[in-house]
């Protein structure tokens, strides 16, 4: 009798490196490579070489993506941007997702999640070469000149002088005070004074707290001559927000953000919604007139 062949599993037969055919873009980066189209899916490649024109030529392009739960937008996004990346763009992405919120959540907390994606060490290397160019600039014995003059860099007095204060004061200082205060969290009088800030941002209007992240991007391609990239994905669960004035705190903020004139970050925004008349209140007409058809 003719030896039995050896039985193999469905994950040996088609060589598999886990136990499933699905996709995870978001936990897998090697599944960023590949694209599963679905009838009417955008042209990805049409997108990917759109986008990489603009950065390569120091564009900031912002983009809008919508469709009914389950359609591939956070797919779309992630092969978008794995793409992007391959192609040695000089891009710092931060992919933020919309955390839950409640009624009477605003801008500032969407804000908190963009700013620790992008990252503290980031963040504060930055402001610290942005420091030390300044110092090579104007000489460090005019410490007064050296405030006002990354004061005017930073185009906001207070982030100027927590900048200032932080770097000059040494090691002792520790980082994660400015980050605190930099990303709208919790911070002391006491370690406001430090600083010498006199505003705390938890408390800041929305188009403040925008104009920092395009502060962030505007340095970072200054200095570094790259591209800030912000996707606010999942942005359907604004929809819990139940008050106008909560809603029109991300609203003035994508506002900003999206305009033409904005070139510093580039601002992917995504939604669930069957029809357009159904994506989030917080995506208003001015928002999408910018983001265009």
């Amino acid at each position: 009798m003719a030896e039995e062949s050896k039985r193999v599993s469905v994950k040996e037969w088609f060589g598999l490196k886990r136990d499933n055919f699905v996709l995870k873009p978001k936990e897998n980066a090697e599944d960023r490579k590949f694209y599963a189209s679905r009838p009417n899916s955008v042209n990805i490649q049409s997108q990917i070489t759109g986008l990489e024109v603009r950065l390569e030529s120091k564009l900031s392009p912002k983009r809008l993506y919508w469709g009914p739960y389950g359609s591939g937008k956070t797919h779309t996004l992630y092969k978008v941007l794995e793409a992007l990346t391959a192609l040695g763009l000089d891009i710092h992405v931060a992919f933020v997702e919309c955390p839950a919120l409640k009624k009477t959540s605003t801008f500032t907390e969407l804000y908190n999640r963009a700013m620790s994606e992008i990252g503290m060490d980031f963040v504060i290397i930055l402001l610290k070469d942005v420091m030390n160019a300044t110092v090579k600039q104007v000489g460090f014995a005019e410490a007064e000149i050296v405030q006002r003059k990354i004061m005017e860099i930073m185009d906001d007095e207070d982030l100027g002088r927590a900048t200032y204060s932080f770097v000059t004061a040494g090691p002792q200082f520790d980082p994660m005070v400015l980050w605190r205060w930099i990303t709208a969290s919790d911070i002391s009088t006491a370690e406001r004074d430090k600083l010498r800030v006199t505003s705390d941002l938890r408390t800041a209007d929305p188009e403040r707290l925008t104009n920092i992240l395009i502060t962030l991007g505007r340095l970072l391609r200054e200095h570094k001559n790259k591209t800030l990239v912000l996707v606010f994905d999942e942005l359907d669960r604004t929809k819990d927000i139940g008050s106008l004035d909560a809603q029109v705190t991300f609203s003035t903020a994508f506002t900003r953000l999206t305009d033409p004139a904005q070139d510093y970050v580039t601002a992917f925004l995504a939604a669930s919604a069957s029809r357009i008349q159904e994506l989030p209140e917080i995506i208003s007409a001015p928002v999408q007139n910018r983001l265009g058809k």
